[in-house]
């Protein structure tokens, strides 16, 4: 709790700092939280989080397999890629408290190469994710480059990154089928189509469940986990909707912004080899120019994503575990936040609610109801 504490006071320390030397572009903000985020988790000690123990004696049994026995080690294990990242990582610094820092860096690195690229207004996160579960967190890492191929239309790039955050995770699988959905624009037809889905998913849950989780990997962990509360999973699916509603306002406010901007400019086109004028666009057209409007892109795919996630919430009922799946999604739903907060708000009602919410939450985390590192984040935003 008072690595906590002390990691909010640096942050706003930071924060006030950027703020009097005017940083409008907040890339220093986003360089000096990720420092300070790397070395939290990076320096933690053993008792941080309930996977560190296990990690260390990973790293320690893993990196000291010899060289000849390692092939058929590694594809013995779970992880087969991390286990020869550890390997490697043990060969040239057999020293844990590097692992860690070295992984807490792969993570929050390409973290914050991900907000600066997509999200519409900067903000940082603090312990987004429970990033104690280093494999995860390495998948969680690759998978945000993956995005990033999955927006430049790299199909081949993308599949080998999943392939390979798969190997690191396994529950990454999950995230393949988001260049296809992630690309897809959503119809005012998809909304029934996908609360049906939900409903469905949810009254066979668990036979479902059975079917994935082998090549998820919480086949492993079945006998430590259980079925978190049916509210719990109502809570998560609650604000995964709120997501996708927000996702389609401002879509569709983007729309009318571009529209507006379209009516009685001409278009400009080839015809065979000569250039051409007309005042009036087709319906293809039209849509071909929303869909150029790089927010109107963004805000799809965070749409897509939060259809993915409501169509594993379901699961999170049968296991515990399986919020983790959703981990996966819900990166896109917290980069809503800040958007949410400027735009139904003024600038001053958002200040109020900033410093509010950073008090809820930090008074949560001083009185121990939210001491783990996946449940407690705050953010700064302009």
């Amino acid at each position: 709790m008072l690595g906590y504490l002390v990691v909010i006071v640096l942050m706003t320390v930071w924060y006030m700092v950027c703020q009097k030397t005017n940083d409008k572009n907040h890339k220093n903000f986003l360089i000096g939280t990720t420092i300070i985020m790397i070395l939290f988790y990076g320096l933690r000690g053993q008792n941080v989080g309930s996977d560190t123990i296990s990690y260390i004696a990973m790293f320690n049994v893993d990196g000291a397999v010899p060289m000849g026995e390692l092939w058929t080690y590694m594809w013995e294990q779970k992880s087969p890629a991390f286990v020869l990242f550890e390997w490697v990582f043990y060969q040239v610094l057999p020293y844990v408290q590097l692992w860690f820092i070295a992984t807490s860096a792969f993570f929050f690195i390409n973290l914050s190469r991900f907000i600066q690229k997509n999200s519409m207004i900067f903000f940082t996160i603090l312990g987004l994710f429970q990033t104690t579960g280093v494999r995860q967190s390495c998948a969680m890492a690759i998978l945000l480059i993956a995005y990033e191929q999955m927006k430049n239309k790299k199909l081949i790039r993308f599949i080998l990154l999943v392939v390979l955050a798969y190997f690191f995770h396994k529950s990454s699988i999950v995230f393949l089928p988001f260049y296809l959905v992630g690309r897809r624009k959503i119809t005012n037809a998809d909304i029934p189509v996908l609360g049906l889905a939900v409903v469905l998913i949810y009254m066979n849950r668990a036979d479902l469940f059975d079917n994935i989780k082998s090549f998820t990997s919480y086949d492993y962990f079945e006998h430590l986990n259980h079925a978190e509360p049916v509210n719990f999973s109502i809570m998560i699916f609650a604000f995964t909707i709120a997501a996708l509603v927000l996702c389609a306002y401002l879509i569709s406010r983007e729309k009318k912004n571009v529209l507006k901007n379209l009516k009685g400019k001409q278009v400009i086109y080839n015809k065979g080899g000569f250039y051409a004028e007309k005042l009036t666009f087709t319906n293809r057209e039209l849509k071909r120019e929303i869909y150029k409007n790089k927010e109107i892109s963004l805000y799809s795919q965070f749409a897509n994503a939060m259809v993915l996630a409501s169509l594993f919430v379901p699961f999170i009922a049968v296991n515990g575990a399986a919020r983790r799946i959703v981990m996966y999604f819900a990166l896109f739903m917290i980069l809503l936040i800040p958007k949410a907060v400027n735009e139904f708000l003024d600038s001053h009602s958002a200040v109020v609610f900033k410093m509010g919410a950073g008090a809820v939450f930090t008074l949560l985390l001083v009185s121990g109801v939210s001491d783990s590192s996946y449940s407690y984040y705050m953010f700064f935003m302009e």
